[in-house]
């Protein structure tokens, strides 16, 4: 008997519950998120900001609002029309940036074409705001719009830090 009771317990040791293999659930973001168009305009902190940013844009929100640029922050809208548009850049220049660096220069190019520069002596929130001629434009296809910044303040690590931005795109 105890040969059986042993042979027995193997058996039921030897047995064991698998439960049935699913595949992981499909990772989603934001529903719509990556269907929903493109706007003309853009704030920092919009849910959806990154998929503007085409390079030199911190993907940190700072703050809640506000992320750094590097030297060449460039944007990616797609605009429905292109008819008495202006582009604006809403940010602002760090104190202790401006005093390593001294006056800044924010130059802003719409599809490779420079729509203006302007210089900054002074510290906190600025606006660049320019009228496009609208033949610089294709609605329903990317517009790139670059941010050029010149000087940017270098850290000992070598990241190169150029103003803080706010908000970006086209208006009325």
């Amino acid at each position: 008997m105890r040969p059986r009771l042993a042979a027995a317990a193997l058996l039921i040791a030897a047995c064991r519950f698998e439960p049935e293999a699913y595949p992981p659930p499909i990772q989603r973001g934001e529903p719509g998120l990556a269907t929903r168009p493109f706007r003309h305009f853009i704030a920092m902190n919009d849910p959806d900001a990154a998929r503007y940013f085409v390079r030199d844009v911190s993907p940190a929100l700072e703050n809640g609002v506000w992320r750094w640029s590097g030297e060449r922050p460039t944007f990616r809208f797609v605009l429905r029309r292109i008819e008495g548009l202006r582009f604006t850049l809403d940010f602002s220049i760090a104190g202790a940036v401006l005093a390593e660096t001294g006056p800044q220069t924010v130059s802003i190019f719409v599809n490779g074409r420079l729509l203006g520069r302007a210089r900054y002596a002074e510290h906190g929130e600025q606006r660049f705001e320019r009228a496009v001629d609208p033949s610089w434009l294709k609605a329903g296809e990317d517009t790139i719009v670059t941010a050029q910044i010149e000087p940017v303040w270098v850290s000992p690590d070598g990241t190169r830090l150029g103003v803080i931005l706010i908000r970006a795109g086209f208006v009325d």
